[in-house]
């Protein structure tokens, strides 16, 4: 809740009060231009402000007069005083220009001191109406530019010690053209990012992914230290104790909604996540593992309601720490039905989104105090009639033996969770081994292939290769990943030198295959297999084995061919016609003295009279003489 003076307090908690407003728009030159008072009047008939935890922000409508006195501030009013500035058209009223809300609190007949001023809400004009009179003029909250905000690349954030999520929040702010914010962090999670690459994404929707995997919200909110409506980093209040106003019968009217469910209990829960602290079977960080906890009163009174929630292997839920502040937090909001209430109190200013309030019995709906978090709110303000009413909407576990507890993050909880057509189903149930593989000997390596795996979680396959038979199949080792069930590869894993080299013609290796799904989960390691590393240069080719139909026409070009390789011996009678070579692939360095003779070559045999009078021997298709 913001703060509040004495005087302040002392004003809302008698009922005996009066809310004033000064509302500003900025006009086409960026003054603030008061529309409560303009050219002497009161331009406002209402305001409505409305906002949900569930929304990015808060919704402003605003019913302004049209025309009053030949004065109109219908922005396609050319000719209306308000609409024109030294004799130039400048709308007074225009989207995309900001707002500006303030109030003050006074008895009910005083007059605020200039002092007693306060900021209430600004933002930004979205959309216009004016086809009637009043008015209808929309807009959203000061954040609003960041609601928009999209990351347009992909980068890495976190560190190899672990990152303050606040500070990851931070850069990604700063990285996407938002430097302007400065996230507020009351106090720190303590929560520690590890590297993870960002997707794109919308800026707010990834700075709310990281605070939702800990229970934690990041919303526009007023900060009581400065002052001002800030982006804060904050824990919603789990703390019966903690609430910050009591609302008597006398100051709520209206109970409009009130009413309870078990269909959002979840009294059994467990996180299933990768823990960097834990090798695999392969020596490797992230072995999947599971914590559960459960509530055993909760479930002695409705049975068990079991809820899983999978973190997949590249969560920042990767630590058994985290994973059980995961557990308890989403167990504890989730426990016990929760009384869902909306009910009209009198206009009550500063309360705010997961605020903890009280509501003393009226001895119609309820004859115990019962304490519930604020879910959202709609503060309907009628300036010229003098109605103020807000209509609070809250949830929370309803006092019938003890103490209520408020909302928390049911509807964040619940998203999460892992079940069939709702939300990502756990990968407990990895890839088989692959069956079925083939290997031979290729150009420049080993070909390897296998059969495809159906109706089963594969995202794709690593391949492992090594000099020695028996290895482990690790990151190390692994020479080709990919989604396909053939590879062709040309590296292997040098034991001896600990490092991927290139295959050497004529060797054995020794390769090994395992899937993995879209959760990065590693599945069985196949049988190892062994094949001969095929020809790779020109000492691995065998004398005359490149004939004509082992080349496809245009086949040989100058990048193909090493300096000096093509020699006699390696080229087959007749195999080097015009449809196998490339233009200008065969230059003089590719080619040993009198490696192509007319026995290599094909096409005319016979002799030719230029027109100079010379003699032209040609044999298949060479010229062998010129006299």
């Amino acid at each position: 809740m913001r703060n509040l003076t004495t005087r302040e307090a002392d004003l809302l908690q008698s009922s005996e009060y009066r809310a004033h407003f000064r509302v500003y728009f900025e006009d086409a030159d960026g003054n603030m231009e008061e529309i409560t008072n303009y050219e002497g009047r009161n331009w406002v008939e209402s305001i409505e402000i409305s906002t949900d935890i569930d929304a990015e922000g808060k919704s402003f409508t605003f019913n302004i007069k049209r025309n009053r006195n030949k004065r109109s501030f219908s922005p396609l009013m050319k000719g209306s005083p308000f609409n024109v500035v030294n004799e130039l058209y400048k709308p007074k009223i225009f989207m995309g220009r900001k707002f500006l809300i303030e109030i003050a609190l006074t008895g009910l007949n005083g007059t605020p001191e200039p002092e007693w001023w306060k900021v209430f809400e600004r933002g930004y004009l979205n959309r216009v109406q004016f086809h009637s009179d009043p008015m209808v003029i929309q807009g959203s909250c000061d954040s609003s530019d960041l609601l928009r905000a999209y990351i347009k690349t992909e980068r890495q954030y976190g560190s190899e010690t672990g990152q303050p999520v606040e500070n990851a929040m931070q850069q990604i702010l700063d990285d996407n053209g938002k430097s302007e914010y400065d996230l507020v962090v009351p106090t720190s999670p303590n929560w520690n990012i590890y590297p993870y690459i960002q997707r794109k994404e919308k800026v707010y929707a990834a700075l709310r992914e990281l605070a939702h995997q800990i229970g934690w919200e990041v919303k526009p909110r007023f900060n009581n230290g400065t002052g001002d409506i800030e982006l804060m980093l904050y824990e919603p209040e789990r703390d019966p104790n903690d609430f910050v106003w009591s609302f008597t019968p006398g100051d709520y009217t209206d109970v409009r909604r009130l009413e309870m469910g078990i269909e959002n209990i979840r009294n059994y829960v467990r996180v299933v996540y990768s823990d960097i602290n834990v090798d695999d079977e392969d020596g490797n960080p992230g072995k999947r593992q599971a914590i559960e906890r459960f509530d055993q009163d909760s479930i002695d009174a409705f049975g068990e309601i079991y809820m899983e929630i999978s973190e997949s292997s590249v969560s920042n839920i990767n630590t058994a720490t985290e994973a059980i502040t995961l557990a308890e937090n989403s167990l504890h909001d989730l426990k016990e039905p929760k009384a869902d209430q909306q009910i009209e109190t009198g206009f009550f200013y500063p309360i705010q989104l997961n605020d903890f309030v009280e509501f003393q019995p009226n001895g119609v709906h309820f004859d115990r105090i019962q304490k519930f978090g604020v879910v959202g709110y709609r503060h309907n303000i009628k300036i010229e009639e003098g109605k103020l009413r807000t209509v609070l909407t809250t949830k929370g576990r309803p006092n019938m033996s003890e103490t209520g507890f408020p909302v928390g993050m049911t509807a964040s909880w619940l998203e999460r969770e892992a079940l069939p057509a709702i939300a990502k189903i756990n990968k407990e149930t990895t890839p088989i081994q692959p069956q079925d593989i083939i290997t031979h000997s290729s150009i420049k390596g080993i070909t390897v292939t296998w059969a495809a795996q159906e109706n089963r979680e594969v995202e794709g396959y690593n391949v492992y290769c090594s000099n020695t038979s028996a290895f482990t199949a690790n990151n190390d080792r692994r020479v080709a990943r990919g989604s396909i069930n053939q590879f062709n590869i040309a590296a292997y894993y040098n034991e001896t030198t600990k490092q991927i080299e290139n295959m050497v013609a004529g060797e054995i290796y020794y390769i090994k295959l395992r899937g993995y799904n879209e959760d990065g989960q590693l599945g069985d390691v196949s049988i190892e297999v062994s094949e001969t590393a095929g020809q790779t240069g020109e000492a691995s080719i065998a004398d005359g084995s490149i004939t004509e139909p082992k080349l496809a026409n245009g086949a040989t070009t100058e990048d193909k061919i090493g300096t000096g390789s093509v020699t006699e011996d390696k080229i087959g009678t007749g195999s080097v016609t015009e449809t196998k070579l490339g233009n200008a692939s065969v230059s003089q360095n590719k080619v040993q003295d009198n490696a192509i003779n007319s026995s290599k070559t094909f096409g005319a045999t016979g002799t030719f009279t230029t027109s100079d009078g010379k003699t032209i021997t040609v044999t298949n298709g060479l010229i062998t003489d010129i006299t």
